[in-house]
């Protein structure tokens, strides 16, 4: 289920299981919707709406395998029994398209992920995990991470603009970066999670800033695999994506054209500190720049 989608849900969406009618031995993948959002194809206008992508790939007790498709249900189709308990993670270690995810050691460390608008919304990845037993013929998953559903709006300038990459450092309420805590034994975790140096134009940073509870997250974006998100004069974009650390007080942002020419940096501090759960999206409001 690599990419998200994240829309608003108030509440879990049961779906029931059933077995494949093909050859192969076959599990079947269902999701929590993610409260005031989703999962995989996430549609930024209905937070609780979301699927899972077919060709992505899961880790299922340490091995990658592929999501497939089967009417309007997704499947991980097995050549072999699995032994044991299940154990599965989304997403499996990917490079590839944008985004750069590892799982090991029971973690998902996140290093870029890639945000593709298309029709109905946008693909993005929300890391999940699911546990089951010896046999199970579904997995439930469960989202690692709260998310983010963010607004850009070009008001201030009188440009249009393609945006290529994002960077987003938040900063929390306390001294340290805490993680938000493991669900079925699994933590997931942007790779830059602590100490980080602060972004935008030289100048552009005023009076002190503390970076011990700092988390950096890096995008890139596309257009139907295109890279670019075209952003007209007046415009904006919205979009979801997911956060690790426990609390966001503060949002840094700072937007890059595809060639890496620095379009705008921004910051934005909340009323009050969010206290991220997982499951939970939480709208920030909008960032002009």
């Amino acid at each position: 289920m690599k990419t998200i989608k994240i829309l608003a849900l108030a509440a879990l969406v049961a779906v029931a299981a059933t077995a494949c009618t093909k050859d192969t031995l076959s599990i079947r993948l269902l999701s929590e919707p993610m409260t005031g959002g989703a999962k995989i194809l996430v549609d930024p206008t209905a937070v609780s709406n979301a699927q899972w992508v077919s060709g992505e790939q899961i880790d299922l007790n340490g091995s990658a395998r592929t999501i497939t498709q089967h009417g309007s249900a997704y499947y991980l189709d097995l050549d072999a029994p699995v032994d044991g308990a299940l154990l599965a993670v989304y997403p499996a270690s990917i490079d590839a398209d944008g985004n750069s995810v590892t799982y090991s050691a029971n973690t998902v460390t996140i290093n870029n992920l890639n945000v593709d608008f298309v029709a109905g919304g946008h693909r993005i990845i929300f890391p999940m995990a699911a546990e089951a037993a010896a046999g199970s013929k579904s997995l439930k998953f469960d989202h690692l991470t709260g998310g983010l559903h963010l607004t850009l709006s070009d008001t201030a300038t009188s440009s249009s603009y393609t945006l290529g990459s994002l960077r987003i450092v938040t900063y929390g309420d306390g001294s340290m970066a805490t993680p938000i805590a493991p669900r079925h034994g699994v933590t997931a975790t942007w790779a830059l999670q602590g100490p980080a140096v602060p972004g935008g134009m030289v100048g552009e940073t005023n009076g002190d800033v503390s970076v011990i509870n700092a988390s950096e997250m890096h995008f890139t974006f596309s257009t139907g695999g295109t890279p670019g998100k075209a952003i007209a004069d007046g415009g904006s974009i919205s979009f979801c994506v997911p956060i690790t650390v426990g609390s966001v007080k503060t949002l840094e942002v700072t937007g890059y054209g595809t060639d890496g020419t620095q379009l705008f940096s921004r910051s934005k501090t909340l009323d009050a500190a969010l206290a991220v759960q997982a499951n939970t999206m939480y709208n920030i409001p909008e960032i002009e720049f």
